[in-house]
């Protein structure tokens, strides 16, 4: 295998021992590597090996020029330190001036520190009347202010920043240090000016190749995706030739790199088990706080002081590194879960979550780590940062963090970095004074962002690297993903914090579109010399628009790939599929399996029906706003119940005075509202508090104005009538299946006829009765239970009061009702007729059930508000259906 660099470059250097300085870590390190093993093989004695980044150099040169009182006593300031100086800066002056406000204050501190060091790197101090220049654009006099505050308190600190420092370095006396510089990529002014002043100074120059000599291979996509899909499909198959040194080059690497490793990981078959096994060396590395072991430790951590979002709080209960609900879940922690998704509530707190493992579980591990964290109230008030680290930590123990029995050498690695990252938030000490509990989780969230997890990968790895960590290396294969016109090279940008005469004066490279264009046309020609094969790609679409290629790669012929999707592998696995003998499963004929929901779904889709009420899935309830339409119905219920319990027949509606009607209607409302607030308070919420008190007294207004506008329909029902069962539960066995049926109420006419109604809180259509798979076969079912009825009716709870009924001369309406051969549609001549197919419909349904038919068929409209789309794929089965018709209506 090749070495990952040609060592022969600097080996005139490093025999006479001159310091090697390179313009990052990786190059460095890199050069020790290489030199080491070379001398190893070629001598006996190992000698000294300086090699260091430019700015690490420059760096100790000044601390040691403190140490030796050279330079006055400051401090140097990290990057991290200066980031959240400036933060605090910003945010302070943002509450003050109430003028704007920030959506992305730390994104802006970062923007902010980046166009003070452009000023340093070009010693922008020296400009007579600097700040003169920021009067005449408003992002310029916003920044002059945080910068005159950000220099004021760096003073206060006795504090530097990097190119302070580096500026202070030129007030020493000129040295000729023996010092050899790799000279790309081009060095800020100041960075330079100080290197040449503290040394002799010899330049090494990369190797390179014109195009002349070694053309690139391009390669054109469809998309993004398709672009990525093919690097990673590439890399998996040079990884199967011996001695292959192959790498992959991100030039948008913050963009693209989580979508390259997936399909890396979808390459290498490393999405699962074998999670830890990709063999690929990211150069950047992933932020230690989106690891799962610190994502989850952070979201505990902000418990204490807020509820959690739902998905915050699911993520806690199944981590694998907390002791929580879903670890080793009972019955008991289960139904913890869904009573506390049931009830609607956005986000769940601490308190919440306490009551109902009080009320529901013996003894779990969670409920006295809560019951332990309630106790103590250490987290309130103000501390220094230092004070903060020491809380995580005890709080974190408090915890057990992280709990799992054994680590993976992955997890490992990410727990030796937690004590780097609390020493990180202790630094900011020196810059921020005390915090609240809130402010140092911020910081504390923003300080394991800064700390890179790389895990440790072998030294032939698949490299993948920004533009710049590729240069001076060596590779068999390289890859260049997204030369776009407008990234490669870069669109010219004016710096908004800073004035464009400012920017103009000292031509900043940012805004030199001729500088940019050289340096990534040298880029490109560093790339070509460090690989033997040089491929460079492009997409046409990005997000649906159309996209061009870089100007540096359009004279060359380029090759159009087909898509990523489906993958190769699939396509392998469709030529020998094995799939499980598809037997249905039979339920005992005696098994008491639901009410008419059951014969509903199974009307609906009967793959819904074999989901709820076979297997018994609960669904877990999703966030409610006000009343769901199921608590509205169940209060309408609960007030239409109270008031006929009263009344039980029209006689007694008409008798009643308006006054003394309006009263009981009010009563009911109160008393339907105390006993959906009871309900859910043995649920473990209260129902009033997550609603708030404006929306439940709307609520009570509206439920009385539609029982009331509800009532006076009963009154002009033509048949007198009296009501004679509310909600009274009956048993009913159909075709072998045991149902349990709850009618919302039986009236019985003058006549002797008898209707059932069913309240609805919309206003559903005849036509859901009607056909092999009636959608709503409540009413229809309890014809099996009662000869007598000749008729059946929704009433919808609704400010549109009037009845959808279906019968002959039923007397629900002031019109005139049709036979019932119209109101079916020709479906039905008479009412024995209906019932009669009824039976037919319904007892099929019962059997499909009974013989576990569960097909994918769902009914007109079955899908809109069905919440196991994710499971049955429907979606994808109507687009290989709509693909398959297109395909023959082609052809």
């Amino acid at each position: 295998m090749r070495r990952n660099i040609d060592i022969h470059q600097f080996e005139s250097f490093l025999k006479k021992d001159h310091m090697i300085l390179t313009p990052g870590k990786r190059l460095a390190r890199e050069i020790v590597e290489a030199w080491t093993t070379h001398r190893q093989t070629t001598e006996s004695t190992p000698s000294r090996i300086l090699v260091e980044p430019v700015d690490a150099w420059l760096e100790r040169a000044w601390i040691n020029a403190v140490e030796d009182g050279r330079l006055p006593l400051q401090r140097l300031l990290s990057n991290e330190q200066q980031a959240a100086l400036w933060d605090d800066i910003i945010r302070k002056d943002v509450s003050r001036n109430h003028s704007f406000s920030l959506t992305q204050p730390r994104a802006t501190a970062i923007r902010a520190k980046a166009a003070w060091d452009k000023l340093s790197m070009y010693r922008g101090s020296e400009i007579s009347d600097l700040w003169g220049h920021f009067q005449f654009e408003e992002d310029c006099v916003v920044f002059a202010r945080w910068a005159r505050k950000f220099r004021d308190q760096m003073q206060k600190i006795n504090g530097a920043t990097r190119y302070q420092a580096y500026e202070q370095l030129l007030s020493l006396p000129a040295e000729s240090t023996p010092i050899a510089l790799y000279e790309f990529p081009e060095l800020p002014p100041i960075t330079r000016t100080a290197l040449e002043h503290l040394s002799e100074l010899a330049v090494i120059t990369p190797k390179i190749t014109s195009h002349h000599d070694t053309a690139p291979i391009v390669r054109r996509f469809a998309t993004r995706e398709d672009e990525l899909a093919a690097a990673a499909e590439w890399a998996h198959s040079m990884s199967a030739l011996p001695d292959k040194r192959t790498a992959i080059v991100l030039l948008d690497l913050e963009r693209d790199r989580a979508q390259l490793e997936y399909f890396l990981r979808a390459q290498f078959d490393c999405l699962d088990a074998q999670y830890n096994d990709l063999p690929v060396n990211f150069s950047t590395g992933m932020p230690l706080g989106m690891t799962p072991m610190f994502r989850d430790a952070m979201i505990a951590l902000q418990w204490e002081a807020r509820p959690l979002p739902r998905s915050d709080w699911l993520a806690l209960m199944r981590s694998p590194f907390f002791p929580g609900l879903l670890s080793n879940a009972s019955q008991n922690e289960l139904t913890v879960v869904e009573r506390l998704f049931r009830s609607g509530i956005t986000e769940i707190s601490m308190d919440q979550t306490l009551h109902l493992l009080t009320r529901s579980v013996s003894d779990t591990p969670l409920k006295a780590i809560l019951i332990a964290l309630r106790s103590d109230k250490s987290h309130r008030g103000k501390k220094t940062l230092s004070a903060w680290g020491q809380w995580i930590r005890s709080r974190l123990q408090i915890w057990r963090w992280p709990c799992r029995a054994s680590l993976d050498s992955i997890e490992y690695q990410q727990l030796d970095r937690f004590d780097v990252s609390l020493d990180a938030l202790g630094a900011l000490s020196a810059v921020l004074p005390i915090q609240t509990h809130e402010a140092a989780l911020t910081l504390w969230r923003q300080s394991l962002s800064n700390i890179a997890f790389q895990p440790k990968t072998p030294d032939d790895s698949i490299r993948v690297m920004g533009p710049l960590e590729a240069i001076g290396l060596e590779f068999e294969g390289m890859w260049i993903c997204g030369a776009q016109q407008g990234v490669f090279p870069r669109v010219p940008r004016l710096d908004a914090f800073l004035p464009a005469s400012i920017q103009k004066q000292f031509d900043f490279q940012e805004l030199n579109g001729p500088r940019l264009l050289a340096h990534s046309q040298k880029l490109l020609e560093i790339w070509c010399a460090g690989s033997t094969e040089t491929i460079v790609s492009y997409h046409e679409l990005d997000r649906g628009l159309p996209r061009q290629p870089s100007a540096l790669i359009a004279e060359f012929e380029s090759t159009i790939q087909t898509g990523w999707f489906p993958p190769s592998r699939w396509l392998a696995h469709r030529q020998v599929e094995e799939m499980a003998v598809d037997e249905r499963v039979p339920v005992a004929a005696q098994q008491s399996t639901g009410g008419s929901g059951l014969i509903r779904d199974q009307a609906s889709c009967g793959f819904k029906a074999f989901i709820k009420h076979r297997i018994k899935v609960t669904l877990l309830g999703s966030e409610a706003f006000g009343f769901t339409a199921i608590e509205r119905g169940l209060l309408l219920h609960e007030m239409m119940f109270y008031l006929w319990h009263d009344l039980s027949s029209q006689t007694a509606l008409l008798d009643i005075a308006e006054t003394v009607l309006l009263e009981r209607i009010e009563r009911a409302a109160k008393t339907a509202l105390n006993k959906l607030e009871v309900d859910a308070e043995r649920s473990g919420f209260s129902l009033r508090a997550r609603v708030g008190e404006s929306c439940w007294q709307l609520e009570q207004a509206f439920c009385i104005d539609v029982v009331t506008a509800w009532m006076n329909q009963e009154r002009d029902r033509t048949i007198p009538f009296t009501v004679v069962s509310l909600e009274e539960e009956s048993a009913l066995n159909i075709s072998g299946l045991e149902l349990t049926l709850r009618p919302d109420r039986i009236d019985r006419l003058e006549d002797g006829r008898r209707i059932v109604i069913d309240y609805k809180s919309t206003a559903p259509a005849k036509s859901r009765w009607l056909g092999l798979r009636p959608q709503e076969p409540q009413l229809p079912l309890y014809t099996f239970l009662d000869q007598e009825l000749e008729g059946i009716a929704f009433a919808p709870l609704t400010r549109d009061t009037q009845f959808i009924p279906l019968g002959n001369d039923l007397g629900l309406t002031q019109t005139p009702e049709k036979s019932l051969l119209q109101q079916t549609k020709g479906w039905a001549e008479d009412w024995d007729n209906l019932v009669a197919k009824w039976a037919s419909a319904l007892e099929e349904l019962a059997k499909a059930f009974l013989a576990g038919v569960a097909s994918i068929d769902p009914a007109p409209g079955a899908c809109q508000h069905c919440d196991l789309k994710p499971v049955c794929r429907i979606e994808q089965i109507r687009r290989t259906q709509r693909s398959s018709a297109e395909n023959e209506a082609f052809e």
